[in-house]
């Protein structure tokens, strides 16, 4: 019971008051009643991201199922052996989101799988990002601001 109060309904009701507040990290928060919520509906990010969102789903859980099951069968029907079973099946313990990481860093020099831009260019891109997160949690900047600093933060990237 203890864990329930302090995980989940506790940070669930501080979110829900947050979200009718002003808030951030360096100052108290200000009642705002519903405009972070018309804000919020009448951003044309956050439209897109449910519909990106079930696309992935759909799309994931449904090439996943049948690669799932056409392999299964396949591989019912080709072998009894555990050991060949578990090497086939191995990449497929792998997250899914490894993979978005492999192609654009395997095609540079090192062939690793690190993420390096960011941390190469770390302070360059908190230098950038911290002053426009400010002003969208704590001025009222749009989110759609951020696609000025994302053009500022590229060809950094891309060093």
């Amino acid at each position: 019971m203890p864990g329930f109060l302090v995980f989940l309904l506790w940070p669930t009701l501080r979110g829900i008051y947050l979200g009718f507040t002003r808030f951030n990290l360096l100052t108290p928060a200000q009642w705002a009643g519903l405009d972070n919520y018309v804000r919020t509906v009448h951003d044309p990010i956050f439209w897109d991201a449910p519909k990106v969102t079930v696309e992935y789903v759909v799309i994931n859980i449904g090439v996943q199922t049948v690669s799932a099951l056409a392999i299964a069968v396949l591989l019912q029907r080709l072998t009894q052996s555990a050991v060949l079973r578990g090497i086939v099946l191995t990449p497929y313990l792998m997250s899914i989101d490894v993979t978005a990481f492999t192609r654009p860093v395997a095609d540079k020099k090192d062939f690793t799988t690190f993420i390096y831009p960011i941390t190469d260019y770390a302070a360059d891109v908190f230098a950038l990002m911290h002053p426009a997160m400010q002003n969208i949690c704590g001025n009222g900047k749009p989110v759609t601001s951020l696609d000025q600093t994302n053009d500022q933060i590229n060809p950094i990237l891309s060093q």
